[in-house]
């Protein structure tokens, strides 16, 4: 924000309430989305269109339109964030704060490394465009291997408390 627009920092953390908004709207309101849905469709219907919204972002030219972005992006990414933990907390009932920690412990790795690509991808590319790339292309990763390894599968509850994967 201050490269692209020239805010100082109390500017910026306005901007970052938008962010905070956006994902109190998409907690309060992605139930009844992923209600509806299910957890795999709920969570292609926001990690697909963030991955959208991520390689947009780097060109918008205005900074109204670059908060209401990134405003749209954190309330799906408000939706999404509670399908995903509740689908892998839902992996075995008996673990489900060990599950939480690690998951927790693992987003939060990721970010750092993510963050480091980042810098290197905006001091090494000049701009934010790769990075947008970037954040779509871990996103939509990351929807092909919960995909991929069942974890979104809706699951009925089995004998003893764990989860079952419906036929």
């Amino acid at each position: 924000m201050a490269d692209r627009f020239a805010l100082p920092v109390g500017q910026i953390g306005t901007v970052m309430m938008f962010l905070g908004l956006g994902t109190l709207l998409g907690s309060l309101l992605g139930a009844y989305p992923a209600r509806k849905l299910g957890r795999a469709n709920a969570a292609a219907a926001g990690m697909a269109p963030i991955a959208a919204l991520y390689v947009l972002g780097p060109h918008l030219g205005s900074l109204p339109a670059a908060t209401a972005l990134y405003l749209l992006i954190f309330a799906l990414l408000g939706m999404v964030f509670p399908v995903v933990m509740e689908a892998l907390t839902s992996l075995n009932a008996s673990i489900r704060g060990t599950i939480s920690s690690l998951a927790n412990a693992t987003m939060n790795g990721a970010n750092t490394i993510g963050a480091w690509i980042a810098g290197l991808l905006y001091a090494q590319l000049g701009g934010y465009a790769a990075i947008g790339l970037f954040s779509a292309v871990c996103l939509l990763l990351s929807l092909g291997a919960f995909l991929a390894g069942g974890v979104l599968a809706e699951r009925a509850p089995a004998r003893g408390g764990e989860a079952a994967a419906k036929p």
